[in-house]
């Protein structure tokens, strides 16, 4: 931001901060130092988070608002009216760009941080490999874009025991379940990094001897450990799941193949829809259309009894550690 640029920043934070009855000025001088270091774009960004966020907590009102509204269209020379600060922050919402905890700068530095040492620890030693978007962009050496609330990658359940005491043995990384409060979707564990709001976030499944590939999600049924289980045809988890050996730097990682990733998104929300554009020249067509092509011969089984599984044995060991802990 220039100079002039910072001063309208401050004026345009205290005067909101007013109407919304904030009266902190060390939590305000500490948003606007934060965003003194921020190009035009990104600091606009955090504004028009800002100001939904208070919208939202119904400390602001739309009419405050606009009645303000000078202010903001003066900040910058891209976007002068209400109307596209309005299609701005659709955008922003669009692309899973508003969270409020950092930056986009910090989130993008943050992730990094954390993929490399977890790559550093973890090596390519286990049946896994990461998926999702941050995948799509490191496979075609793309600058990151959008935030990235978490790591996503899957394990093969049969190591989840060990993937848990490498991490206990780390100082960096801290293994967590999910289980106490986990519905039917979601990580049932995560490995959390450091102090930080960056995780990675577990999918388990299993490989059958027929190399069929069982995809579980446990959840907890009227007090009963329970799983809906996706099974996929050995043909199509050949297309889709398995680890493509890649590096960043001199660390090697395993990822989703590109056409995997691609077909997930493609037809998904707005920010899965522009991951998949960014990757589709990358991707063998011809792939994609074989993985669409198996999909339908995959089959779902749902509330099965989990019991005995591997998550059962791992709650057993968590349970039993925080006992000795108290």
């Amino acid at each position: 931001m220039s100079e002039n640029q910072k001063e309208m920043f401050k004026n345009i934070v205290y005067t909101f901060s007013s109407l919304a009855g904030i009266n902190n000025k060390e939590q305000m001088d500490s948003f606007i130092s934060k965003a003194s270091s921020y190009n035009e774009e990104n600091a606009l960004d955090a504004l028009l988070i800002s100001i939904v966020n208070m919208i939202n907590a119904k400390r602001l009102t739309l009419e405050q608002v606009y009645a303000n509204a000078s202010l903001l269209t003066s900040f910058s020379e891209n976007y002068k009216t209400m109307d596209s600060l309005v299609e701005r922050f659709n955008y922003l919402r669009g692309m899973n760009l508003t969270n409020k905890q950092m930056s986009i700068e910090e989130n993008h530095k943050l992730v990094l941080e954390a993929f490399d040492k977890f790559n550093a620890l973890i090596g390519t030693n286990f049946d896994s490999f990461y998926v999702g978007g941050l995948m799509a962009y490191f496979a075609i050496n793309r600058p990151l874009e959008r935030y990235h609330g978490d790591i996503d990658m899957f394990i093969n359940e049969s190591q989840l025991e060990e993937l848990m005491k490498l991490v206990d043995s780390s100082d960096e990384f801290k293994f967590v379940s999910n289980m106490g409060d986990k519905e039917e979707n979601g990580h049932e564990y995560k490995i959390t990094y450091k102090d930080s709001p960056m995780s990675i976030g577990l999918f388990l499944f299993e490989r059958k001897e027929n190399n069929e590939v069982v995809i579980k999600d446990y959840f907890y049924k009227d007090g009963k450990l329970t799983s809906n289980e996706k099974h996929l045809t050995p043909s199509y988890a050949d297309l889709t799941f398995k680890g493509v050996l890649m590096n960043r730097g001199e660390i090697p990682y395993k990822m989703q193949p590109l056409e995997s990733i691609y077909n997930s998104k493609k037809n998904g929300r707005p920010k899965d829809k522009y991951d998949a554009e960014l990757i589709k020249d990358y991707v063998d067509s011809m792939i994609d259309f074989m993985i669409d092509a198996e999909k339908a011969n995959n089959y779902m089984t749902q509330n099965v009894d989990a019991s005995n599984s591997v998550v059962a044995t791992i709650e057993e060991i968590i349970s039993s550690k925080r006992s000795n802990t108290l």
